[in-house]
């Protein structure tokens, strides 16, 4: 009897066609769960449709409405009410979830409203209604609230973004600067909101449609445009009231409650630093009163700055002074009621629910990354620049008088002094809600949606630049000889390794700057392009530059998957994209204890060394979903399942993928792929496993463990593209197995569809390998 073992042809023959089996099984199983979702979620649209997408006539929002308001980005509206009696024709399983999404919404609403405030009255519940949540999208018939914290001058932060809203945006702002509220109640009292409100929308964006719970609001809101602009065409003295884009007040309760269901309001405030405010406010009455008093004008010159800084303190010590007037204002608890720390946490519940929160000290971070993207608003074609010139003109703004000069600078009190301490002593809950208020700035940069004209900006130039005859091949393509590898380098992905492996085991010329500046010089005993593809600004230079078709480099490296990707040509030499994936808590735990010692990295953080990794996570401004991010074109904001389904669409149309657990199957595909051949045999292995490595010893968090569990819960929608990417190289991998076995694609060909297996339509026509 023969009892030798198989032959090893016979055991790849059989392991191979239990593989194609097992992908078989899996291809038909996956097309079966698509059918069913895909019948799924036609049969909810056309139930959906059925029933309308725009917003009845009295002003409740439909269930399509609540719907799509999710597709972009944020939770349904919480002031929006659901009709859902009415709804005869909705699935009962829609109708469930839409009546436990508005118990939680009115629960949480009135969670707010039973907040124990003693300075309430019985409309402060009402105020609270006519306020958007800074959570939820912008509306057109939204009517911006910009809430003056500082008294008016020319270097309070409120009023210079006055000044880029109507000057550089061409907006027209309705203020109410009188120290009453008697202007605030007399526009109550006319319904002044309703009647002459003119959204930005129709400022900016009449050639871009909204999102579709929104038609039916421009739709209504025309038909008062039209009349506005009409009043604003009468003869100045017919006139009782101008059309405005925008409310400004330094009264918040007597300014929101301006709003109405019809138009509700979003607060702006730009907050600075108790101290300071304390100052400009001491300066702006003491400047009042200097100019009303028999004083000459060289008397007023003469004042000295320590004179004032005595009246200062005095004045902060008399028992008229009015403490804590952020906090009073917000909870609506006039002087001299005494302040509680329940009249705190009610200010800073309304503060982190209903605020878009700037900070002055950062007015850059402030404009550019937080309210033109939230609100949509941009410079006006002839004003290119005066953004930068109304910030930029701030220091060296010449001031007639030397008490208005002191309320320029507003540098009175030495920061950290016994006076600057005194006066934050006397106003401890507005010091903790300013704190407070710098947690939630930092925390809504990645957190709160941008406007839908500014999303629809960032998927066109995906579809661009991925899609609509971008400059990347699909990986179902053939691969031609002109194409161009492109690498996606994810930060602490296995990038360095994956770097010296192209140029020193395949001899392949690699871009990366190594010698400031950027350069069109290659470094042929290191086998690289000295060249700069780390910022949207230096792709943009090579692009000029053509270097695509120079034929310097033999692959391309960038960390910006969309602007990186547009270094290619089209007519010629097209880009060719792959990437290495590595789990997202191992990311994030990597990058974090890396950034502890890269002296020689721009993102060095030495303070890092003082916080867990946990802290790290948890800190307000924690940049999330990196991957998703990248591939979306969705690097500030909210993110939602539609970023992450494009990520998705582009990582498995554009993508080949390898994994950093898995570096020996990477390269071995990419070998196959890409047609590379090692210069001297065994070089890879040795740079995976024997070759010294910059990695960084640290401790990994425990697989499951709470700290690992909330990584993960940050980044779930990175988690969720990388689990997706695993599946996406199961059948690549079976591929790569049964090419080992057999050494021919021929069979596979037969046996498999050709869309199956994602490595073979990329390899070189077959005349090439038969």
């Amino acid at each position: 009897m023969n009892t030798s073992p198989p032959s090893s042809s016979l055991v790849c023959k059989w392991l191979m066609l239990m593989s194609c089996w097992l992908c078989l099984v899996h291809f038909v199983a996956t097309a079966r769960l698509l059918s069913l979702s895909s019948s799924s979620a036609e049969s909810t649209a056309q139930l959906i449709s059925s029933n309308g997408n725009d917003t009845s006539s009295d002003g409740t929002q439909t269930i399509a409405d609540a719907v799509h308001y999710d597709n972009y980005g944020g939770s349904v509206d919480e002031e929006a009410t659901v009709d859902i009696a009415n709804q005869d024709s909705i699935h009962s399983s829609i109708r469930r979830r839409l009546v436990a999404m508005s118990s939680t919404i009115q629960d949480n609403e009135q969670l707010l409203l039973d907040a124990n405030n003693p300075g309430n009255d019985d409309d402060s519940g009402v105020i609270i209604n006519m306020m958007r949540r800074a959570k939820d999208h912008v509306s057109p018939t939204d009517v911006p609230f910009l809430l003056h914290i500082s008294p008016r001058d020319i270097t309070s932060a409120s009023e210079v973004m006055y000044n880029i809203m109507t000057q550089c945006y061409g907006l027209i702002g309705q203020r109410y600067d009188d120290d009453t509220v008697n202007e605030l109640l007399e526009a109550k009292r006319k319904n002044v909101v309703d009647t002459y409100f003119l959204s930005t929308d129709y400022h900016f964006f009449r050639g871009i449609r909204p999102p579709q719970h929104q038609q039916s609001q421009r739709k209504d809101h025309s038909n008062i445009a039209k009349r506005q602009l009409q009043q604003r065409q009468r003869p100045m003295q017919q006139q009782q009231q101008q059309p405005f884009h925008f409310i400004a007040t330094h009264h918040y309760q007597e300014g929101a409650s301006l709003f109405t269901p019809k138009h509700r309001g979003r607060v702006i405030a730009i907050l600075e630093h108790p101290v300071i405010v304390v100052q400009k406010k001491f300066l702006a009455a003491s400047s009042s009163s200097l100019h009303s008093s028999s004083a000459s004008a060289s008397n007023q010159q003469q004042l000295e700055q320590d004179a004032l800084l005595e009246q200062l303190i005095q004045h902060v010590n008399s028992t008229n002074y009015i403490d804590n007037t952020l906090t009073r204002m917000i909870s609506n608890t006039p002087y001299p009621t005494p302040l509680t720390e329940d009249h705190f946490k009610y200010a800073r519940m309304i503060l982190e629910n209903k605020f878009l929160i700037g900070m002055g000290y950062d007015m850059d971070e402030t404009l550019y990354k937080r309210i033109k993207l939230y609100f949509g608003w941009s410079e006006l074609e002839d004003k290119s620049g005066c953004e930068a010139e109304i910030m930029n003109s701030l220091p060296n703004t010449k001031i007639n008088d030397a008490s208005s000069s002191l309320l320029a600078s507003s540098v009175l009190v030495e920061e950290g002094s016994k006076i600057w301490r005194f006066i934050q002593r006397k106003n401890l809950y507005d010091m903790k809600l300013y704190a407070r208020g710098m947690s939630i700035f930092a925390d809504q940069k990645m957190r709160l949606p941008v406007h839908y004209s500014v999303r629809q900006r960032e998927v066109a130039a995906v579809q661009s630049a991925f899609f609509d005859g971008g400059n990347l091949r699909s990986v179902e393509e053939f691969r031609e000889d002109s194409d161009i590898p492109f690498f996606w380098h994810i930060p602490k992905a296995s990038g360095t390794t994956v770097k010296e492996i192209l140029s020193d085991c395949y001899g392949l010329v690699r871009t990366e700057m190594i010698q400031p500046p950027s350069s069109l010089d290659v470094f042929h005993d290191k086998h690289v392009l000295n060249l700069d593809l780390s910022t949207p600004e230096s792709i943009a230079l090579a692009i000029k530059q053509k270097v695509a078709d120079r034929g310097l480099a033999d692959v391309f490296i960038s960390q910006l998957s969309l602007e990186g990707s547009t270094v290619f040509s089209k007519s010629y030499h097209m880009g060719r994209a792959f990437t290495i994936l590595r789990h997202p808590v191992k990311l994030a735990a990597s990058l974090f204890y890396y950034r502890r010692i890269a002296t020689w990295e721009p993102t060095y953080r030495p303070e890092y060394n003082n916080i867990t990794l946990q802290e790290y996570v948890e800190t307000n401004g924690y940049y999330d979903n990196w991957m998703v991010r990248m591939l979306s074109n969705a690097k500030i904001g909210g993110l939602n399942d539609s970023h992450l389904e494009l990520a998705k669409r582009i990582l498995k149309e554009k993508f080949v993928i390898g994994v950093s657990d898995h570096m020996d199957e990477t390269f071995r595909m990419l070998q196959v792929y890409y047609g590379w051949v090692e210069t001297r045999g065994g070089c890879v292995n040795f740079h995976l496993h024997s070759a010294p490595s910059n990695k960084n010893k640290y401790p990994v968090p425990d697989n499951g463990g709470p700290v690992w569990a909330m990584i993960a819960e940050k980044n779930k929608y990175d988690m969720a593209l990388y689990y997706y990417a695993l599946e996406l190289c199961e059948c690549v991998a079976m591929f790569l197995f049964s090419m080992h076995c057999f050494g021919s694609v021929g069979l596979l060909t037969l046996l498999f569809p050709i869309g199956s297996f994602r490595l073979l339509i990329p390899m070189k026509k077959l005349e090439t390998s038969q």
